[in-house]
C-alpha cells in the first residue's frame, strides 16, 4: 500500500462527523479531480447529484492547484473556504497530491470548526 492509500485509509470519517453536528459530507479527491472516498452524514440530503459532486470536485482540485502559484511569498494554503447561500465547503489541502473536503452549515463558525478538523488529518 503506497502513502497516498495510507492516508485514506487513516481517516476515519465517523470521528470527523463527531467533531460537530454541523458537517454534512467529508470526502479526499486527487488534485487532478479524481475523488476517492466520499460520505454523507447520515440523514442528510445531498445539494449536488452524483455528477453534480464529480464536477464540484474537479473544479475545486483546478482552484486548488491554481492556489499554488503563490506559495513561495505567502506560504503553502492551509485550507480555503468558500460561503455558498445554502452551505460552506472547506478544501485542505493533505499533502502534494491530496485534499480533504468538508462541507458544513452556513451558520458554522469555520474559524472554529477547521482547527478540530485538522487535528484528525494526516496532513504533511
Amino acid at each position: 500500500m503506497n502513502d497516498k492509500e495510507n492516508k485514506i485509509q487513516d481517516l476515519d470519517f465517523a470521528s470527523i462527523f463527531e467533531i460537530d453536528d454541523s458537517i454534512r459530507f467529508v470526502g479526499v479527491c486527487t488534485t487532478d479531480g479524481r475523488l476517492l472516498d466520499a460520505q454523507y452524514r447520515n440523514g442528510v440530503k445531498p445539494l449536488l447529484t452524483d455528477s453534480g459532486l464529480q464536477q464540484s470536485v474537479v473544479r475545486t482540485a483546478i482552484r486548488s492547484t491554481t492556489r499554488k502559484g503563490d506559495e513561495g511569498l505567502m506560504g503553502p494554503p492551509l485550507y480555503s473556504v468558500t460561503t455558498y447561500s445554502n452551505v460552506k465547503r472547506a478544501t485542505i489541502p493533505m499533502d502534494e497530491e491530496l485534499l480533504f473536503l468538508v462541507s458544513f452549515e452556513r451558520d458554522t463558525q469555520e474559524n472554529v470548526l477547521i482547527p478540530k478538523i485538522l487535528d484528525f488529518l494526516p496532513i504533511n
